[in-house]
């Protein structure tokens, strides 16, 4: 609820506070969700150097207790902070083998969250044409109305760059 309110430092504070009272090893997949969106917190307050420790920290525990898809969404974190400080190749590289490593029906949401990722780098770029592709691909991967939405918003904006008004409202 705090998210979606933007409640960023308050939502912060409560994933500080779960990570105080949790251990990695008894609690694994609870402390790599909080340090995921702790990550998320900390990035949509633009505090990056934090995100990206808290991104690095869900890794270390997502390997050792071996919660591959909290090691695959740490990356997307890595590669959206990359994205934010204007390393585009390096966002892209994260997301590509995000994508690759991300095989199999438990892996659905990661694929798509990885692949409309790598849409926003291309459309970035000004390669609206593979941006379309790689959302509609992200689209067929995605069950969450949340993600699907940002996925039609990216699809609508590559139209409108490449002039083809009617396909962007529809």
């Amino acid at each position: 609820a705090l998210e979606f309110e933007a409640k960023w430092p308050l939502a912060a504070d409560v994933y500080q506070t779960i990570l105080a009272h949790t251990h990695p090893f008894e609690h694994g997949e609870d402390t790599v969700f909080a340090q995921l969106r702790l990550g998320l917190s900390y990035r949509s307050m633009n505090r990056l150097d934090e995100s990206a420790a808290a991104y690095a920290v869900a890794a270390d525990i997502g390997t050792v207790i071996g919660d591959f898809v909290g090691v695959l969404r740490a990356r997307i974190g890595d590669a959206t902070i990359a994205t934010l400080r204007g390393n585009l190749p390096q966002a892209d590289a994260i997301f590509a083998d995000t994508i690759l490593r991300a095989n199999g029906p438990d892996l659905k949401e990661v694929r798509a969250f990885a692949l409309n990722g790598r849409s926003s780098i291309a459309m970035l770029g000004g390669q609206y044409e593979l941006g379309i592709q790689l959302a509609y691909d992200a689209m067929s991967h995605t069950n969450s109305p949340v993600e699907r939405d940002r996925i039609l918003s990216n699809i609508a904006y590559s139209f409108m760059q490449l002039g083809v008004y009617t396909a962007a409202r529809d």
